[in-house]
């Protein structure tokens, strides 16, 4: 047998499938339009041509970062936890294949296009060199970063979906997972920075397992008074180790993750996330008076749970700004913090309710619900006015708290 047969396989497959080729295409026409709108910005404001390059490159970066922070819950996280929810899993390791073999052929199956996207972007990174202000170690260093960043969230993608069945939970989990890792550093930090007192220079070996610590490190220009020049070189190792890590104990994992699990005994209901149930007799007068608005509603009401994602985001949304304020103070309420984490938010926000709306077609078209729906007297106009029922009750209650919480928080800004 070949060394890794599914991946060999899967990049036969990738070379004739035409996607391949237009993910290049489309990640450099969005590059070229955000540089463009960047230049044309900075030509006509009072910029001195000198920071030109600079601006330009931290711009495109900085979405580069974002892009490879996140990818691995969009391409990977799914990618076993789909195999054992169609019962494919077992049957590969019926033959000679290895947990290594399955999550390294899984992983270069889903991250091809992503890995494809994020080099087409380095010739655009390039032309900031020629404008100035950028030097060719930071643009190299640069590169390794966000290189390195794409990997380590694909592992942790992979790793997680070696954990799960459900595409919602894995998806969830692999960005819980990227955050803890590239935040709980900073917020270690600003603990023990208010509790001992101690600077940057005591504390810096924290931030090593950081992702984004390394992201900051490359976009220096330079040695920071802060931080030894070795430190980015010790957070790629770091980072470089976890995605190794994760890989490594995916592949253990696999070959027995795949059977089915027995009943779990009642006592996991008590530790299970979940909010007070309604009453019972209240919950079915609801679900009688969903049916008479509409049958296609009343089908999305399976799954408390979506409910309490909501509201369990926006609740952790407020806890950790009122924790920052009691630590911080009038700081939190700084509008050049505010305002881009807010920003940030509603981004997320934004990119759920869009993912909550396709999913559930998805699901329907793909187990054949949807089939049989068509097939009855419901048109289309009322499965899109159910859908939008089902997100309406889903989202609308806890975004529109986060919102009069944000009216108010502006009254207050600095």
């Amino acid at each position: 047998m070949p060394f890794l047969p599914i991946a060999e396989r899967e990049l036969r497959v990738a070379a004739r499938r035409r996607a391949t080729y237009r993910t290049r295409f489309w990640a450099v026409l969005i590059a070229l339009v955000a540089f463009a709108w960047q230049f044309l910005w900075l030509t006509r404001g009072r910029v001195p041509s000198t920071m030109h390059g600079r601006i330009t490159f931290t711009t495109i970066s900085g979405l580069a970062f974002v892009y490879c922070l996140f990818i691995g819950a969009r391409v990977t996280a799914d990618c076993l936890s789909e195999e054992k929810r169609e019962g494919t899993l077992g049957l590969l390791f019926l033959t000679d294949l290895k947990g290594y073999d399955v999550v390294f052929g899984k992983l270069v199956a889903s991250s091809l296009n992503a890995v494809y996207g994020l080099l087409a972007i380095f010739p655009i990174l390039g032309i900031c060199l020629m404008l100035g202000g950028v030097s060719f170690t930071q643009f190299a260093k640069t590169a390794l970063a966000l290189l390195t960043i794409l990997f380590f969230s694909l592992a942790a993608g992979i790793f997680v979906s070696t954990y799960n069945r459900l595409e919602r939970i894995a998806m969830f989990f692999t960005i819980l997972v990227i955050l803890f890792t590239t935040l709980a550093p900073l917020l270690l930090f600003a603990l023990l920075n208010d509790l001992t007192g101690l600077n940057n220079k005591d504390l810096w070996p924290m931030f090593l397992v950081s992702p984004g610590f390394m992201f900051m490190l490359a976009m220096e220009s330079g040695a920071s008074g802060f931080f030894p020049a070795a430190a980015f070189w010790g957070c790629f190792t770091c980072t470089w180790f976890l995605t190794i890590g994760f890989l490594w104990r995916a592949s253990l994992k696999l070959p027995h993750s795949w059977q089915e699990k027995g009943i779990k005994p009642p006592m996991s209901k008590l530790i299970s996330f979940q909010l007070p149930q309604a009453d019972k007799a209240q919950g079915k007068t609801f679900r009688a008076q969903a049916l008479e608005i509409n049958p296609f509603f009343w089908l999305t009401l399976r799954g408390r749970e979506k409910l309490n994602h909501a509201w369990g985001f926006v609740i952790a949304i407020i806890m950790i700004w009122f924790l920052g304020f009691s630590g911080a103070g009038n700081i939190m309420l700084d509008y050049d913090l505010l305002f881009p984490t807010l920003l940030f938010i509603h981004a997320f926000l934004k990119i759920w309710v869009t993912s909550e709306a396709c999913t559930r077609l998805v699901e329907d078209r793909r187990s054949g619900a949807l089939e049989l729906l068509l097939s009855t007297p419901l048109d289309v106009k009322e499965i899109i006015r159910g859908q939008h029922l089902a997100l309406r009750r889903q989202f609308a209650a806890p975004f529109l708290l986060l919102i009069v919480l944000e009216a108010v928080c502006f009254l207050f800004v600095i």
